[in-house]
Order: C-alpha cells, then structure tokens, then sequence
C-alpha cells in the first residue's frame, strides 16, 4: 500500500507538496519551513516475518517494542 492509499484509509488529511532531494523526512520538513511533526514519513518494518508501513510524523521514531505489542494483540 502506498502512503497516500494508507493516509486516505484512515481518514487523514494531507497535502502534498513537491521539495528538493532530502535525505531525511526531519531535512524534508526544515526544506519545507515545517515542523516534523506536520510532515509524515513512511516507515517499513519486519514484525514476526511480515512487512508493514507504519506512517508517523517525521520527527518520531518507532518504539518497536510497542509496536510488537500491538501487532500481537490486534493482529495475530
């Protein structure tokens, strides 16, 4: 699933917005005049075999133990 398919789902609103070759979602985000916690960012991770996209704010990281705990609850 592609980002903007995954934010539609869940009822986010965005904008999107065109920017210089960044290397990091947090540069995107100062390219932008934006605070990282207005600019999303996917992030691809293993959980038990399996691929997910988790889309957070650019300037968060993934707790992967939360995460884990999570996945085992809702998703197993």
């Amino acid at each position: 699933m592609r980002v903007m398919e995954c934010l539609n789902k869940s009822g986010v609103k965005y904008e999107v917005m065109k920017h210089p070759p960044a290397f990091t979602a947090q540069q995107m985000a100062a390219l932008e005049h934006e605070s990282g916690k207005f600019v999303a960012k996917p992030v691809i991770v293993n959980v038990d075999g399996k691929y997910i996209m988790c889309v957070l704010a650019a300037c968060y990281k993934i707790d992967m133990g939360a995460l884990k705990k999570v996945w085992c609850i809702y998703f197993s």
